[in-house]
């Protein structure tokens, strides 16, 4: 790289210096169960999707399908189309800058915004019917 920048602008490449500025620029896109558009995570380096979705916070989330994970690379082949794949999310899969880490949403959790407020305080995503005190 150093020889390159020093042809680029005519000079000895010993009078130039390289240095890379964030070895881990970029971002890491999701899409998750949260209400949340699209929204952007730093891209720390080696992650696999569960670290990667404990550190956006989506572990905790009540509503997350953690069996309907998928992650989409935007250019795998260099020059070919997206591929989606659906992964586990316990498995090793190591995430990659400009990725989309997209996460189900439960099936309580979708029927809880689909009832009017006064029903959802006794659906199934809210706790009802309460467990018997022992």
């Amino acid at each position: 790289m150093q020889h390159a920048a020093a042809a680029a602008v005519n000079l000895p490449a010993d009078a130039v210096s390289v240095e890379l500025l964030d070895p881990r620029a970029g971002v890491i896109y999701l899409a998750g169960p949260d209400g949340r558009r699209l929204r952007a995570v730093p891209h720390v380096g080696a992650e696999t999707v569960a670290g990667f979705l404990h550190r956006a916070g989506v572990a905790t989330l009540p509503a997350a399908d953690f069996g309907a994970v998928t992650v989409t690379r935007p250019d795998p082949a260099g020059g070919g189309p997206p591929v989606t794949v659906a992964v586990s999310f316990a498995a090793d899969t190591l995430l990659a800058p400009g990725d989309t880490v997209t996460v189900g949403e439960t099936w309580q959790s979708r029927l809880a915004k689909a009832l009017p407020g006064w029903l959802a305080a006794v659906s199934p995503a809210a706790g009802w019917p309460p467990t018997a005190a022992r």
